[in-house]
């Protein structure tokens, strides 16, 4: 059985960038927020591709702007007193609406159509050493910044209107990890697909939290459940000739079905 190294690196450091910001994530309280974001990641692609195909430049360069602009105005809905649920759902309504216009538009207009569902599905198999050089310079920015700043991510998640009391410019916080996770979600959506990405933004954060002492711990532990899912999805993947990218998401959610019954015991 021959495992291509490029493939471990594509998986190992899309491991670890989502594996990093999952347990933030969960502890904002922003799961609806990351799942809904899926969706305009799915605009920015097909948005980025017809435009890439028209200018110039990698689809993922229009697309991370694309991406991260509706989580920006999701913020702006929040700091101006709206539920943060109600905001999300109107940008989902609106993101999903213009996905479904923008992929029908390159699907015909265009002669990209399996690019285009390579994002979607994810196959890291397909991936160059240029996609490494890619996904391994994008995950390391998201990998230090959100290090850098978890101590006050999660000050922030436990209160926020203290951490705004003492100083701490809330609304600069929420825009870098919105930032991150836009990055994230769309740097990483080729090799490892967007329908994957939903469960490796979320699972290790909530399986980290079901049975983590601490803040530190929970980090720690969502970053081995993210490379554990991943590795594992891959060796899985040659020895059935199954999708790596499905596998890892079923071992996520594996390992979460048995931390939650291992906590109940």
């Amino acid at each position: 059985m021959y495992i291509d190294p490029r493939w471990i690196l594509i998986l190992v450091f899309s491991a670890l960038a989502y594996g990093t910001l999952s347990p933030v994530i969960v502890a904002r309280g922003l799961l609806f927020l990351s799942g809904a974001m899926m969706h305009s990641v799915l605009l920015a692609i097909s948005v980025g591709i017809a435009l890439s195909e028209t200018i110039g430049l990698a689809p993922y360069v229009w697309a991370i702007p694309i991406a991260i602009l509706p989580t920006y105005l999701i913020a702006l809905l929040r700091r101006r007193g709206l539920r943060e649920d109600m905001a999300t759902a109107i940008m989902l309504s609106i993101t999903v609406s213009l996905s479904v216009i923008s992929v029908y538009l390159v699907l015909t207009k265009f002669r990209v159509s399996a690019d285009l569902w390579s994002y979607v599905l994810g196959d890291p198999l397909l991936s160059t050493w240029e996609d490494v050089k890619y996904v391994s310079f994008l995950s390391s920015i998201v990998c230090v910044l959100t290090l850098s700043f978890y101590r006050e991510f999660m000050y922030l998640a436990v209160d926020p209107e203290y951490s705004e009391v003492m100083g701490m410019r809330v609304w600069k916080y929420d825009v870098l990890l919105l930032t991150l996770l836009g990055v994230a979600v769309v740097a990483l959506a080729r090799s490892v697909g967007i329908v994957l990405e939903h469960v490796m933004v979320m699972l290790p954060g909530v399986i980290a939290f079901q049975i983590s002492r601490g803040i530190w711990n929970a980090l720690v532990i969502s970053l081995v459940v993210s490379l554990v899912s991943s590795i594992g999805g891959l060796t899985l993947s040659f020895l059935s000739n199954l999708a790596p990218s499905g596998l890892t998401g079923l071992i996520a959610a594996l390992i979460f079905t048995v931390t939650l019954i291992g906590r109940r015991r």
